[in-house]
């Protein structure tokens, strides 16, 4: 079962630290107002960039075309549109990430994610 990030919309930045696939990482989401966009930043425990600036897109993957050797092997997915700031965190817009495991192989490859044999 996918898990939502935590979302925290009466702050413009939030950095935080969290655990995806047993490894510990950082992660920010940013509001941009003149974009009127959420965008993500993912960092390993130690500060290191894994991405950064990646726009939280309807029914996209904002890792999608990152190939770092210490990325999440999981898939993020934004549910919902967030036209509106106030959006991220509620039932109108999530940012989920799907653990490996939940990841059927065969889905993987079409969506174009690595999967460990």
């Amino acid at each position: 079962m996918p898990r939502a990030l935590p979302a925290f919309v009466a702050q413009p930045s939030t950095i935080y630290s969290i655990t995806l696939d047993n490894a510990r990482h950082r992660a920010r989401l940013t509001w941009r107002e003149r974009q009127q966009a959420w965008y993500l930043d993912l960092y390993t425990q130690a500060g290191v960039a894994i991405a950064r600036g990646r726009r939280l897109s309807g029914r996209f993957d904002p890792m999608a075309g990152v190939l770092q050797a210490n990325q999440p092997p999981g898939a993020f997915l934004v549910f919902g549109d967030l036209r509106q700031r106030d959006e991220l965190g509620t039932e109108d817009g999530l940012l989920l990430y799907y653990d490996e495991s939940e990841i059927p192989p065969e889905e993987a490859n079409d969506l174009g994610i690595r999967v460990s044999a």
